[in-house]
């Protein structure tokens, strides 16, 4: 859109495709893995529970993952349709803990959006420089599908989130 002149609509983040990412997940591209269970990817096209968007759009039609617009380079998934798509027992539980982000000098923090799907419970928490967890949301196993910027205030003096 800035190539062509074009005004930005205001729900798009505003980067321009030429701003490269500094985002942590791209150090991984290295170590993206095959397809697990997916038949329709081809096995050279690398991703799963870190994944990039040309995996993900095409794990499963009718998802609407190819609205997946946000997400640039590498991103996470924790993906409980694909674990509820196999003979299972108990409650899918998984953790996503990032490295380190350095945050010295900086008064707030935005955090990666986070799409909740059906019915399940979540937990966002952020912890300076190894300090107690401090929680920014909760969704109740009643919530809906919803993308949320979160955006956490840095305490004065913390070097890393």
């Amino acid at each position: 859109m800035d190539y062509l002149g074009v005004p930005k609509p205001s729900h798009l983040d505003g980067k321009s495709i030429f701003t490269a990412s500094t985002d942590p997940f791209d150090a991984t591209w290295s170590s993206l893995a095959s397809r697990q269970d997916e038949t329709g990817i081809p096995a050279s096209t690398l991703g799963w529970t870190l994944t990039d968007d040309e995996f993900w759009t095409a794990t499963q039609t009718g998802q609407n993952r190819e609205n997946n617009v946000r997400a640039r380079g590498v991103f996470a998934v924790a993906e409980s349709d694909e674990w509820a798509d196999k003979t299972y027992f108990g409650t899918y539980n998984t953790t996503l803990i990032s490295p380190n982000v350095p945050v010295g000098g900086r008064t707030t923090l935005p955090i990666s959006h986070y799409l909740l799907e059906g019915h399940q419970r979540a937990t966002v928490l952020v912890s300076y420089d190894g300090g107690a967890d401090q929680q920014l949301l909760q969704y109740s196993a009643d919530a809906k599908s919803r993308v949320v910027d979160l955006t956490a205030a840095v305490p004065s003096g913390a070097q890393n989130a």
